[in-house]
């Protein structure tokens, strides 16, 4: 049986001239076209992310087809631009190898403006 969780993806971005900007881009995930895997040793769950809160939009899985996030705001030396994504996954079903651990994955987030 499946299981669902989420993560929350903070993002703070500080200018270093004297003035202040607008910022107006995207946020993505890198993919590797298939389900991602979780490890703790020999151990293996597979997951995926998705962008929805559904879990119908895959996001970072490749496809290459703009699922991205929008960015906008104003960031200063003294006034960094903070933004929060939730991020939301499932740990897929039918994982033979899996154990109590210890599970770590890591991702690349892609900020464009």
């Amino acid at each position: 049986m499946p299981s669902d969780f989420t993560a929350t993806l903070n993002l703070a971005c500080a200018a270093t001239g004297p003035g202040s900007a607008s910022v107006e881009g995207t946020i993505s995930l890198i993919g590797s076209g298939g389900a991602r895997e979780l490890s703790d040793g020999p151990h293996r769950l597979r997951y995926q992310l998705f962008a929805d809160p559904a879990r119908t939009i895959a996001w970072g899985d490749g496809s290459g087809d703009g699922r991205a996030k929008a960015v906008s705001g104003l960031v200063g030396p003294t006034t960094p631009l903070r933004a929060s994504f939730t991020i939301y996954g499932r740990i897929l079903a039918g994982n033979p190898n899996a154990a109590v651990g210890n599970y770590a994955d890591q991702i690349t987030v892609v900020l464009n403006y």
